[in-house]
């Protein structure tokens, strides 16, 4: 097996205030720029730890713990990547095939003809219908 360095380690208390203590200790590890002044009593092997709480065992994804966070942040970047481009082509095909199908064959132009009625009722009491052709 090859020897690999540590990059997690999941702790467990026995009560409920051992965790508040170590969660107060540690309550600025989750800024770099505060991790940098950790006494040498909170290393590990002289490096700055990051404590925060754990998810629960059901949530993780255990072959996944072995990466590093650059190997992580890699892997977000080429899924957002990958994401965005099937996003554009597929935005790309659907405009295409709407302008191709929305293209009149016969090549006439589109317009609009509207007939309109109106009634009216004269003075002897007739009906008047005038028709009216609008382009």
């Amino acid at each position: 097996d090859v020897e690999r360095a540590v990059c997690r380690a999941f702790v467990t208390f026995k009560t409920s205030e051992m965790n508040y203590k170590v969660q107060n200790e540690y309550r600025f590890s989750r800024f770099a720029m505060f991790r940098c002044c950790q006494t040498e009593a909170l290393k590990f092997e002289n490096k700055p730890l990051c404590i925060q709480q754990a998810v629960e065992p059901n949530d993780l994804y255990w072959e996944n713990l072995d990466f590093n966070q650059y190997k992580r942040v890699a892997r977000k970047l080429v899924i957002t990547l990958v994401t965005i481009i099937v996003l554009i082509l597929c935005s790309v095909g659907l405009v295409g095939a709407k302008s191709v199908f929305a293209a009149d064959p016969a090549g006439a132009t589109e317009y609009d003809t509207w007939i309109l009625q109106s009634v009216s009722v004269t003075t002897d009491g007739k009906v008047k219908m005038d028709n009216q052709c609008f382009q």
